[in-house]
């Protein structure tokens, strides 16, 4: 199935850089310590990387597609909303959320800020509310050292 013209741009996700990754790593729960002896460990599947859980929500708000369609790559729907809905009662999702604005350009946010309007127009899910007043918290994001039309640099904000 190919999708109209206009709506190309909607689907394509960028991915987190390696930056942001950093930037994000110490809010995500750190992984128990594997037991050395192997009476002591358990069976089961391996824990689905957190970061690409993260990343799968916020494919979500970029793409504004159905969980069904989630790549691969970012695991399994399932696992993704379990661990959505357990951040979201720990407060980690919020704090994940007020992180990733944190460090956006004026030009990123403003692309969040209309992907998420237009997501938000289908309908108000709380994550989406949630993360749409990160953005307005922290929008433009971070400080800029450009020169103004007068010409000295600054270290003012954006927006005040």
């Amino acid at each position: 199935m190919e999708l109209p013209e206009s709506d190309l741009d909607w689907v394509e996700w960028p991915g987190l850089t390696e930056r942001q990754k950093k930037s994000l790593r110490h809010l995500l729960p750190r992984p128990k310590p594997r037991p050395f002896l192997r009476r002591q460990r358990k069976g089961g599947r391996p824990r689905a990387d957190d970061m690409a859980c993260f990343e799968a929500v916020l494919w979500k708000v970029w793409t504004d597609r159905s969980w069904a369609w989630l790549p691969e790559k970012l695991g399994r729907r399932r696992t993704v909303l379990a661990r959505m809905a357990r951040w979201d009662s720990e407060y980690r999702l919020i704090k994940l959320y007020h992180e990733f604005a944190r460090g956006m350009t004026r030009a990123e946010a403003s692309q969040w800020k209309t992907r998420l309007a237009r997501a938000m127009a289908k309908n108000k899910p709380l994550w989406k509310m949630d993360f749409l007043i990160a953005l307005q918290t922290h929008w433009p994001g971070p400080k800029t050292r450009e020169k103004d039309a007068e010409g000295p640099i600054t270290d003012e904000p954006l927006l005040s």
